[in-house]
């Protein structure tokens, strides 16, 4: 991965009020999410669709710190309100581009989108390899129909 990009992204990303961690495996970005929701006093949180091992983790932790947890599948009829009481939505990013600061997301079910739309704080979770320069390289890369 092309440190450059990454520290555009950051960069970027930071000069739109976001705060960019960045770690160097599972391990520890599950400590950094632990530690962001202890520092936030997170009581009730919310999960969109996390790789393996990384939700086990964060679950395994919200259950050992008595955090209420919300995952998937969700109720989608009660999931708007069920969110109001949620202090940290938590997802996984498809990709990020570096020229915007803009984090990506792929979701075909609205209720997943709600997770890091809703709460005040919502934690990304990405590769730095899944980081872009800019939109017009998902154009190439963009099947032909």
């Amino acid at each position: 991965m092309n440190d450059k990009i990454v520290q555009q992204f950051q960069e970027k990303h930071e000069s739109l009020a976001g705060i960019v961690h960045q770690v160097s495996g599972t391990d520890e970005a599950v400590e950094k999410v632990a530690s962001i929701l202890q520092a936030k006093a997170a009581e009730k949180v919310a999960l969109a669709i996390l790789p393996e091992e990384f939700g086990r983790a964060i679950e395994q932790h919200c259950a050992q710190n008595k955090i209420e947890l919300l995952k998937p599948p969700f109720d989608a009829a009660r999931l708007p309100q069920a969110l109001d009481s949620i202090q940290v939505g938590i997802s996984w990013a498809a990709f990020a581009i570096a020229e915007t600061g803009a984090i990506v997301e792929f979701s075909t079910d609205d209720a997943l989108r709600l997770v890091s739309a809703l709460p005040l704080v919502h934690i990304s979770v990405m590769r730095a390899a899944d980081m872009i320069t800019r939109p017009s390289r998902l154009r190439a890369a963009r099947p032909q129909v």
